[in-house]
């Protein structure tokens, strides 16, 4: 993960937003596709439909949880810096939807589990067939994406919203340096 207790609220939200394209234009679709493929392969019918499950399920929770950002948190945090008090209308705002956008992160990380869980940890017999490997290897890359999302969220983007002040004076914005601690 690159160093991003320098970076603005509003360097963190492209980034955030770019990686949602990679997901949603590239990953989940070729997972699908990789489903299918593990699947004609020969692959265990039972496992292989169970991960197809719980991948739809992350596609929703995850569809859900993007529009929140997208049209919920991300307008109030690029617009943050011209708030001039912490009792402002946005920045309450913005942090009722961070408390929300926290749960869904823990739905999230439970679907991850269950995702992993079911793919006995993305663990490969040495045999295994291609189609199946580059399953598992892009299942490990979508939960090691997600996971980031959800860090530079919690630790960087929603601490800075929950502690109010530094996000709220436009003059502060240029000198403020985020940390997690």
């Amino acid at each position: 993960m690159k160093d991003w207790q320098t970076r603005t609220p509003a360097e963190l939200v492209a980034h955030i937003e770019g990686r949602r394209d990679v997901v949603f234009g590239e990953t989940l679709p070729l997972l699908d596709r990789l489903v299918a493929e593990a699947l004609a392969a020969g692959g265990a019918e039972e496992t292989l439909e169970g991960i197809r499950l719980l991948l739809r399920l992350l596609k929703v929770t995850l569809e859900h949880h993007l529009l929140s950002e997208e049209v919920g948190l991300f307008p109030i945090v690029r617009g943050l810096g011209a708030a001039r008090s912490p009792q402002a209308p946005e920045a309450r705002k913005a942090r009722y939807l961070v408390r929300h956008l926290k749960y869904e992160h823990d739905l999230l990380l439970a679907a991850l589990a269950r995702l992993g869980e079911a793919a006995s940890d993305y663990a490969l017999p040495p045999d295994a067939p291609q189609p199946l490997r580059a399953l598992y290897d892009l299942l490990r890359a979508l939960d090691a994406d997600i996971r980031e999302h959800i860090q530079l969220e919690n630790e960087l983007l929603f601490r800075g919203i929950l502690a109010g002040a530094e996000l709220l004076d436009p003059q502060q914005e240029e000198a403020r340096t985020w940390s997690p601690n």
